[in-house]
């Protein structure tokens, strides 16, 4: 894996490298594994500085995600999860434009990115706001709250999967890394309205071949481990 430290030392120093990541739809590479790999290193060198270097590199991914171009969704969660992690309230107007997206983002973003900071926080920044903006906030956060999803405690939940779900902390570690993960469940999550057991054998090898990127890795590693090669 290329090493991204030195990279996000020269973007800190000089914002105008930032174009290096950005998504240009003409262009066959759609720089997703960069910018995943620039918001990692981030991940583990935080400087609250560095929040416009997110902000940017998701509102790349946003796009991408608005250009119907093909690419990995997961690289969009995790950037927003890393924007979080800043406790920059004003980043759920971009939280929301991709929420907005279409049908597919407003059930596969988690609502939870929007009332990251809590609720009442979320909503006091809202009602701080100033016409039409404030109108506009506050009914898509009426819009977008559930009650028993949006907790401090559920919030909280939320953010430690959000860890795990990344590989950036594990749970119930085998000696391989693995986390333990119901096959069978999984299984009926990524199921088509075909029964795989009535499929010929060489079509039912090909089907969960496809799958088993969603099962366990036998090496144990994580979406963005496989990303970049690790």
């Amino acid at each position: 894996m290329k090493d991204y430290k030195p990279e996000l030392e020269q973007v800190r120093n000089d914002f105008s490298l930032l174009e290096n990541y950005r998504y240009i739809t003409s262009s066959d590479n759609n720089k997703q594994a960069e910018r995943s790999a620039l918001a990692l290193a981030i991940y583990y060198d935080l400087k609250p500085s560095d929040f416009e270097i997110v902000e940017f590199l998701l509102e790349q991914e946003y796009q991408l995600r608005k250009s119907a171009t093909p690419g990995d969704v997961d690289e969009l969660y995790f950037i927003a999860f890393v924007a979080t992690m800043f406790n920059r309230v004003e980043i759920i107007w971009l939280f929301l434009k991709i929420k907005n997206i279409d049908f597919d983002s407003g059930i596969g973003f988690d609502g939870q990115y929007i009332f990251f900071m809590g609720v009442d926080a979320t909503y006091k920044y809202a009602k701080s706001l100033e016409n039409p903006e404030k109108t506009k906030l506050l009914k898509e956060l009426d819009f977008w709250y559930y009650p028993d999803d949006h907790t401090d405690e559920a919030i909280a939940e939320w953010k430690h999967d959000k860890l795990v779900y990344f590989g950036l902390i594990t749970e119930e570690k085998h000696q391989d890394n693995r986390v333990d993960v119901d096959e069978d469940d999984v299984k009926d999550i990524v199921s088509y309205p075909v029964d795989d057991d009535d499929l010929p054998l060489e079509e039912e090898k090909e089907y969960w071949d496809y799958n088993d990127e969603l099962l366990p890795d036998t090496k144990g590693k994580t979406w963005w481990q496989k990303l970049l090669g690790l």
